[in-house]
């Protein structure tokens, strides 16, 4: 709570998005073609943020800095989800769906960054900027490509974390931790979703041998306890 106020106090969100057709000669062509109907995304906090939080690293404060970045890291995730709210009910306004979201460098090649901010460049987003290596500077930025459907049943909106490349991204974590089941394509999935007061902290275990198969007719529980996370299977 203690870096809220610094995080708010700091924090220059900018969250921008334009339609258009990917011209002849784009990166982008390859994977869509000439033409595709897209949606360009950018969104950012902005630098000051960053910088802070990378003072307090050189100061010797690395828990606070770290709080803060991480902080920072779930504002932009935050930010996105505002955007995409806009961009969906732009979609229903049009009629129109999402056929899926690209990312670069996982979907797109990594020069394609030039041509999203080139594509959402206004007085907003004078101040984002592109590393040699094509990575947005300030570092807490997004930017992707929404292929337009003309199916409005499609949403495909929502960033995948099954394709994400960030190994070592937190909220890839809290992402896979809180859902119950990851599409990998379009499905339809029915589920009765219990309850947090539906489940057990369990502190003890019971060892039951019996020639190293469970009994007949009795429930077998493996858990598997790594430090910080704990898988639980029921067969």
């Amino acid at each position: 709570e203690e870096l809220l106020p610094v995080l708010y106090g700091l924090a220059e969100p900018t969250a921008v998005y334009r339609r258009g057709k990917i011209p002849e000669g784009s990166a982008a062509v390859q994977t869509l073609g000439a033409a595709a109907d897209v949606i360009y995304v950018l969104a950012g906090t902005g630098e000051r943020v960053s910088e802070e939080a990378d003072r307090l690293f050189a100061s010797g404060d690395c828990v606070k800095g770290l709080l803060l970045h991480a902080m920072a890291d779930e504002y932009l995730f935050r930010l996105d989800e505002q955007m995409q709210d806009e961009i969906l009910e732009y979609c229903r306004e049009e009629g129109i769906g999402i056929g899926e979201r690209l990312e670069a460098p996982v979907c797109l090649p990594a020069e394609f960054q030039k041509e999203l901010l080139e594509a959402v460049r206004c007085r907003e987003t004078e101040k984002i900027r592109l590393t040699k290596g094509y990575m947005f500077e300030p570092v807490k930025t997004m930017g992707y490509l929404l292929k337009v459907s003309p199916d409005q049943s499609r949403m495909r909106i929502r960033h995948d974390c099954n394709t994400c490349e960030a190994v070592n991204c937190r909220m890839k974590d809290k992402c896979i931790m809180n859902c119950a089941a990851c599409r990998r394509t379009d499905c339809r999935m029915r589920g009765q979703w219990k309850q947090e007061e539906d489940f057990d902290i369990v502190q003890e275990y019971e060892r039951r041998e019996q020639g190293g198969r469970a009994a007949s007719g009795e429930a077998c529980v493996i858990a598997a306890d790594i430090g910080t996370t704990t898988l639980v299977l029921q067969l």
